[in-house]
């Protein structure tokens, strides 16, 4: 008993490529392992190398071998169409044109076997022809001229023929959806006999098969009609080969000729197209122009099965049925481009939320959305950040911000802050502080030594701080220092006015109230500030008829005025105009201890203080 294996030694022919084809190696039964493609390679020689005692006797060179060749012919099928050779331009002929005399060449080719039926061409005219003036006649299998039939006197004008390039060889496909109905038609044959009589009558039947495909249809037998007799499944089977045979009725022996057909199982659309994520994040930048930016929605899958015999997968679209409160965007439902619609503004809303849907049927548009379901795919919830721009420049929180500080304070204490925001966000609402302007001082006492600013404000922070160290006998006023906040990259924002007073000099106390007037109402009162500084001791000794100093800021940002009010005037009058605009001693009455109580009384509530001015 002898024992043989079989390997294939290499593969000969044109262009040759490894892995075509395997044989088993004690069977010796030769397969084929990757697809073919006669219009690649149309043959291949194999060699086929048979060893003896392979197990034992290969390594040690007591095995003994064999070779054959194998040519393996890949036949045709008829799967490449034919291809019309490009023409340029228009065919001009004259309204005198020759009869029968070439009017234009028309050629095709076709990738198929030329020697067989499925690379032979025959061409005709199937539209454009209704006056019948032209005819078509084929040359050879791949080219045909065109002829005019009649005068084409007097019948000058466009003519549009079209032709038709159609392959001799078998039918295509037979294609049919797992869905069919029992009884449906998949394709009627057809099939011509010469003779006449019963030797020309033609009928039809199918000859059975070993896989039993014959029994899923039926054929009429007259009509050659080809019916569904058992429903389709295509996870069962997907492609049918099936065999028709035509024969005539002849006597006494009746002639017939087959024709095979391959009907092809097509999947249903079974699963709409689904989103692999539930939500995903977009941004736009504000204040741009419609249109301009575009951001593509993220893809969805098909779990229907798609293979080379499918039709192409059925386009997608996309579109909004939910959220887009101002309809603020539109999608391009092939694209799947989101645009803007209108001109967004972070600064009113720095978040949209969108609803997309998506769907096969572009024709449609589906139904409107009030909430999202995770649970359906085919939904996908769009979030839509609005990026910032530098389009705002900040605000002082406050039109006036009052401070002051006592002969006591040190150098660099810090006794105020201002506060200026910016409703952008991130850098652009970084905010910088900057002093600008001169400091105006008046009234000062001690101060003319004074060279540098006498106050500083931080750039980040807006913290104003001591530039000089206070000493006894300093007093003064220092008016309208300006500052002016600016964000990062927004050059000259807002501007505001301070009044800084140096509250408390000795034994003397030293007050501020800030009036602001609104410009042209030089009587009304917009804003009175809290007071700074009550931190006034009991213990000390104020004499009794010791000036109290009042200041205010009047309309259109005039110069202090100064009242000097003493416990036995009655009616003080203004430096300037004489008239006092409200009468100081039912603010302010003076004495020894009574005056830390009546101050602390009266200006506790601004309310009272702010009617009380208004009274007079």
């Amino acid at each position: 008993m002898a024992t043989f294996a079989w390997g294939i030694r290499r593969e000969r022919g044109h262009r040759s490529k490894w892995g075509k084809f395997q044989i088993h190696p004690t069977t010796g039964v030769l397969n084929v392992s990757d697809s073919l493609n006669r219009e690649e390679q149309s043959s291949y020689m194999l060699i086929i190398e048979a060893w003896d005692n392979y197990q034992f006797g290969y390594t040690n060179g007591e095995s003994r071998n064999a070779f054959k060749q194998i040519g393996v012919n890949i036949v045709d099928v008829n799967d490449e169409s034919p291809v019309f050779e490009p023409i340029n331009g228009c065919v001009t002929i004259t309204e005198f044109h020759e009869l029968r005399e070439v009017v234009t060449v028309v050629r095709a080719t076709d990738a198929d076997d030329p020697n067989t039926p499925n690379g032979r061409i025959l061409f005709s005219i199937v539209s454009g022809n209704k006056l019948g003036l032209f005819k078509l006649e084929n040359l050879d299998y791949s080219s045909a001229r065109i002829d005019a039939v009649h005068s084409l006197k007097g019948l000058y004008g466009n003519y549009t023929l079209v032709v038709q390039a159609q392959d001799l060889g078998s039918p295509p496909n037979v294609v049919s959806t797992e869905n069919a109905t029992l009884g449906s038609t998949i394709i009627q044959v057809h099939a011509t006999d010469d003779d006449i009589g019963l030797n020309g009558a033609v009928r039809y039947r199918l000859k059975q098969d070993l896989m039993g495909n014959w029994r899923t249809f039926s054929v009429d037998s007259e009509s050659g009609i080809i019916l569904l007799k058992q429903p389709l499944d295509r996870e069962k089977q997907k492609i049918y080969e099936i065999r028709v045979e035509a024969y005539d009725l002849g006597i006494p022996t009746p002639l017939s000729s087959d024709l095979d057909l391959t009907v092809y199982v097509r999947n249903i659309n079974d699963y709409e197209p689904q989103f692999l994520v539930d939500e995903m994040v977009i941004k736009f930048t504000e204040h741009m122009p419609t249109g301009m930016e575009r951001r593509k929605i993220v893809d969805t899958v098909d779990r229907d099965e798609v293979d080379e015999l499918d039709d192409p997968p059925t386009p997608v679209c996309y579109f909004i049925v939910g959220g887009n409160e101002g309809d603020f965007f539109t999608i391009e439902p092939l694209r799947h481009e989101v645009m803007v619609a209108k001109e967004l503004d972070r600064e009113a809303s720095k978040q949209h939320l969108i609803l997309i849907k998506a769907t096969e049927d572009c024709i449609h548009s589906p139904a409107n959305q009030n909430f999202f379901d995770p649970t359906d795919d085919t939904y996908l919830k769009v979030i839509v950040e609005v990026e910032d721009i530098n389009d705002n420049a900040p605000h002082f929180v406050k039109k006036v911000f009052t401070g002051g500080v006592t002969t006591e304070a040190d150098f660099g204490k810090e006794f105020m802050q201002i506060k200026a925001i910016d409703i952008d966000e991130g850098d652009n609402a970084e905010v910088s502080y900057y002093q600008v302007g001169q400091i105006q001082m008046t009234l000062t006492e001690g101060l003319e030594n004074v060279q540098t600013p006498p106050f500083l404000v931080d750039q980040f922070t807006g913290v104003v701080q001591l530039n000089f160290d206070p000493q006894k006998g300093m007093k003064g006023y220092f008016d309208f220092m300006k500052v002016k906040g600016v964000d990062v990259s927004l050059e000259g924002a807002e501007s505001l006015n301070q009044e800084l007073l140096a509250l408390k000099e000795d034994n003397l106390l030293l007050h501020q109230i800030t009036l602001q007037i609104q410009a042209g109402v030089s009587n009304e009162v917009v804003q009175i500030p809290e007071m700074v500084d009550e931190r006034i001791q009991e213990a000390q000794v104020i004499p009794e008829r010791e000036r109290i100093r009042l200041a205010g800021t009047t309309f259109q940002g005039a110069a202090c005025q100064w009242w000097k009010v003493d416990q036995d005037d009655p009616e003080p009058m203004s430096m300037d105009t004489g008239q006092l605009p409200y009468r100081v001693q039912e603010l302010l009455v003076l004495g020894r201890r009574e005056l830390v109580q009546s101050f602390r009384e009266d200006l506790r509530s601004l309310d009272q203080l702010e009617a009380l001015i208004a009274e007079h």
